[in-house]
């Protein structure tokens, strides 16, 4: 567990629990500061944190249901004289990082990796994602989560994923990078792709993989080593369902 280290303003500063690969996130507030949260990721917190629940806004909400995020974001405030802190926690094993943005730059960011975002102010919506139409069988999902700093404020966004993370960074046009579309974490809002197929007929009738992402430079991206469908799906195939008894797992 690393020191804590602050968001910039002062008032939140954050370290991570546990080893790499199974972390997760401990907040530090000032009197007054504020963070906005996912709706289900709050372990535990000093019991004096104020909390308020909202849409923030209809069209907002929806946007980020349709994204795979919650409806609702919980907004947590210090009220105390010393810092006062709380947990989060994902139910999945993996990463999270702390990605830094200048004022009114956004972050289009994959299903369930949003976790937390300083100041609370952070505009938090689904945009969306014709792409996703384009191929049968693409997986990646209609709606991205786009997170964006105020207009008059840096911030600092927590991304969480399923497995490691891993920062990519493509210097010029000719450096290109193809990546499953579970994979795939978060880039910025400007930051475009196309729909590539891997392999030809054979690999689109036998193969699992089919089409994917394809990043040319100069970007950044970050990408998670696992895929949250692929696991449920591995799961699923070892389960049986039987009247009287319920599901039952074999290996």
């Amino acid at each position: 567990m690393k020191g804590p280290r602050g968001d910039g303003s002062g008032l939140v500063s954050h370290e991570y629990i546990g080893s790499a690969g199974n972390k997760s996130l401990a907040l530090m507030l000032s009197k007054d500061a504020s963070v906005i949260v996912d709706g289900h990721a709050m372990a535990y917190m000093d019991a004096l944190l104020a909390i308020q629940t909202d849409l923030g806004g209809v069209g907002k909400a929806l946007g980020r249901w349709f994204g795979g995020e919650d409806l609702f974001l919980n907004k947590y405030t210090g009220t105390g004289a010393t810092q006062q802190r709380i947990v989060l926690s994902m139910p999945f094993p993996g990463d999270i990082i702390d990605v830094k943005l200048s004022a009114g730059k956004g972050l289009k960011v994959s299903r369930n990796a949003f976790l937390a975002a300083s100041p609370a102010s952070v505009d938090i919506t689904g945009k969306m994602n014709w792409r996703a139409l384009i191929p049968v069988g693409q997986d990646e999902g209609l709606v991205l989560t786009k997170v964006s700093a105020p207009p008059e404020s840096d911030a600092v966004v927590w991304l969480a994923s399923y497995g490691h993370i891993e920062k990519h960074t493509l210097k010029n046009q000719e450096e290109r990078m193809l990546v499953d579309n579970e994979n795939f974490l978060a880039c910025d809002v400007d930051v475009g792709y196309t729909i590539a197929s891997v392999g030809g007929l054979k690999s689109l009738v036998f193969g699992g993989e089919s089409f994917a992402m394809e990043f040319a430079g100069p970007c950044e991206l970050y990408t998670q080593t696992k895929g949250l469908k692929s696991f449920a799906a591995t799961l699923q195939s070892f389960m049986t369902v039987s009247e009287g008894s319920g599901i039952s797992i074999g290996f």
